[in-house]
C-alpha cells in the first residue's frame, strides 16, 4: 500500500473527544448518513478483538461514485479505537484496489483537537496521471469536511462546552 492523500482538519474548541468520538463512530457505523452517494450500509458482523471494535459492512454506493453510471455495493472492515481513530479496510474490486482509510483524533494541547486523514492504495503511483489524482485528493478533503460538518451538526446543543 501506498499513501494516496493525507490532510488534517481542525475541530472547534467547544468540541470534547468524546462528542468528537461519538460522532466518528456513528458515520462508521451509518455512512450513509455523513457521505455522498453512499446510500446505504448494512452492518454484517460486531466483533471485540483486542480492545477494538470490529465492524464488517456491506455498503451501498450510488450512482456517480467512482465513475460509475449505476450504483454499486461493497464489502469492507472497519476497526474502531474507542477515542482515538476508525480505520476503513476495502478490499480490491473490479474497478477499484484494495485501500485503507484512517481518521485519528490528535489532541497536540489539551482541549484541542484535530482528525489527521489518511488514504492508502494498493496500486503503483507511476501508473496514475497528476491531474486526476488530484481531482481525487479535492474530492477526499471536500467528503471529509462534509462529514466533520455533519459531525458537528449531530451535537445536540445542550451538549456543547
Amino acid at each position: 500500500m501506498r499513501k494516496v492523500h493525507e490532510h488534517i482538519i481542525q475541530i472547534p474548541p467547544f468540541v470534547t473527544r468524546d462528542q468528537l468520538w461519538n460522532g466518528l463512530e456513528k458515520a462508521a457505523r451509518h455512512p450513509d448518513r455523513f457521505v455522498e452517494h453512499m446510500e446505504g450500509c448494512e452492518l454484517l458482523s460486531e466483533r471485540l478483538i483486542e480492545g477494538a471494535r470490529h465492524l464488517g459492512r456491506e455498503v451501498s454506493v450510488g450512482r456517480g461514485a467512482l465513475g460509475h453510471g449505476g450504483g454499486f455495493r461493497l464489502r469492507d472492515k472497519v476497526i474502531l479505537r474507542e477515542g482515538e481513530s476508525v480505520t476503513t479496510v476495502v478490499e480490491a474490486g473490479e474497478s477499484w484496489p484494495a485501500s485503507t482509510f484512517l481518521m485519528k483524533i490528535e489532541e497536540p494541547e489539551a482541549g484541542s483537537f484535530f482528525v489527521r486523514f489518511i488514504y492508502e492504495a494498493d496500486e503503483p503511483e507511476e501508473a496514475l496521471n497528476p491531474m486526476i489524482e488530484q481531482l481525487r485528493r479535492q474530492a477526499y478533503e471536500a467528503k471529509d469536511r462534509a462529514l466533520i460538518e455533519q459531525v458537528l451538526k449531530n451535537i445536540p446543543q445542550g451538549e456543547l462546552s
